[in-house]
């Protein structure tokens, strides 16, 4: 939490000000740092038929980052219809309790799962909010909104598996749909030789 208020900031920034996609990577960037420096980050991606365990050694930092800054802007990139980011987000909350339950349901009362259910009930509130079913009130994420979502549920998942309470390879069925959007947008604003952040309709809500 206290990491990203670095990203929240730069975002806000860029909510007021349009400082541009390479501010907000940065913040994400640095954000992302202090996490791993207390010693978070992704070691192990589970154990595989034909294949066995696989352990990242040097490339665990590497691959943490990337694992976070594509969540994080997976999740400010589908934010393009009310509702929307804030739904998966639920969504995948909801995922990690289930896949807890299956793996360690004695942990279901823990302080991190407390965590998480509070994650659920702010959510619900923000999107009653962000859906107008209160008229004369509605609020909206906005890119700190979003990023901010992104930005802990990555590491929340990081955190989760690191922790050993899921199996690593639950890890990305749980962002599955926003990241695959963000990742099939990118290619086909390559292949149509456009800026792959500038916005466009290409996205799945669209």
């Amino acid at each position: 939490i206290l990491s990203s208020s670095l990203v929240v900031f730069i975002s806000f920034l860029d909510d007021s000000l349009k400082i541009g996609i390479l501010p907000r990577l940065i913040s994400q960037v640095f954000a992302s740092l202090i996490v791993i420096g207390f010693g978070v980050s992704i070691q192990y991606l589970g154990s595989y038929p034909f294949i066995g365990d696989i352990y990242l050694f040097n490339f665990s930092y590497i691959f943490t980052l990337f694992c976070v800054l594509l969540t994080t802007n997976a999740y400010n990139f589908i934010d393009g219809i009310d509702g929307l980011t804030s739904t998966q987000f639920l969504i995948s909350l909801f995922f990690i309790i289930f896949f807890v339950s299956l793996d360690n349901p004695e942990i279901l009362f823990s302080k991190e799962i407390n965590f998480i259910f509070s994650l659920v009930c702010l959510s619900i509130f923000f999107l009653i909010l962000n859906m107008g079913f209160i008229k004369s009130k509605k609020i909206f994420l906005g890119d700190n909104g979003s990023n901010l979502l992104g930005f802990i549920l990555g590491w929340l998942i990081i955190y989760i598996a690191y922790k050993g309470y899921i199996e690593p390879v639950y890890c990305i069925w749980i962002v599955c749909l926003p990241c695959l959007d963000l990742l099939r947008v990118f290619i086909e604003r390559i292949k149509l030789r456009k800026n792959p952040f500038r916005p466009d309709r290409l996205h799945i809500h669209f």
